[in-house]
């Protein structure tokens, strides 16, 4: 599970990963802009998102995401910005500088560390009161906005199989790598 094996090179083939590598894709570069637009219906006022991301991640993974994002923007009259960070304190000033013009919100990464800042992430957007979609139903669970991804559940059943059919004797090369069909939008529970 690394995001799109073929774009970061870890596999030369979807369909034949060749050598010993083979898995299960959780990530599309399209939950950019899917993402853009949940938080557009969500909080319609939205005139700005930030994506905040990692650099040290690949290039081509946060960059390919970053554009799907601009894409939706532009689509929806959105000014859409990329703000790398590399640490707590990066986050916070960040933030902190972005919640200072009005009608903003927020898209957190998908890879990489994002979720060594999970309360952090939560904390500011709480703060500054700005809408944001999370990589995973576990930033709703503990208070966030909403979350968008691949069905985690299909995840395990699909890479189970994968792992059943290589101790059954088949070739990891011989298995495609394979993608989810089934994706989630979580949100609160309104009581």
């Amino acid at each position: 599970m690394a995001g799109d094996p073929l774009v970061t090179g870890l596999v030369k083939s979807v369909a034949r990963p060749e050598g010993n590598t083979t898995g299960i894709s959780g990530g599309f570069f399209s939950f950019g802009q899917k993402r853009v637009q949940l938080l557009k219906e969500a909080a319609p006022s939205i005139e700005r998102v930030a994506y905040l991301y990692n650099p040290a991640l690949i290039p081509q993974v946060w960059g390919r995401y970053f554009t799907s994002i601009e894409e939706a923007a532009h689509a929806l009259a959105v000014q859409a910005i990329s703000i790398p960070y590399s640490n707590a304190a990066d986050i916070e000033r960040a933030i902190d500088a972005f919640a200072a013009v009005p009608n903003g919100g927020l898209i957190f990464e998908a890879t990489g560390f994002a979720g060594d800042y999970q309360q952090l992430f939560l904390g500011l957007a709480k703060k500054y009161r700005l809408p944001a979609i999370y990589p995973n139903k576990s930033y709703v669970a503990d208070g966030g906005l909403m979350s968008y991804s691949s069905n985690q559940d299909e995840w395990v059943r699909h890479l189970s199989s994968h792992v059943d059919r290589i101790l059954r004797g088949a070739k990891p090369s011989d298995l495609p790598v394979e993608y989810p069909t089934r994706f989630d939008l979580v949100r609160p529970i309104q009581q």
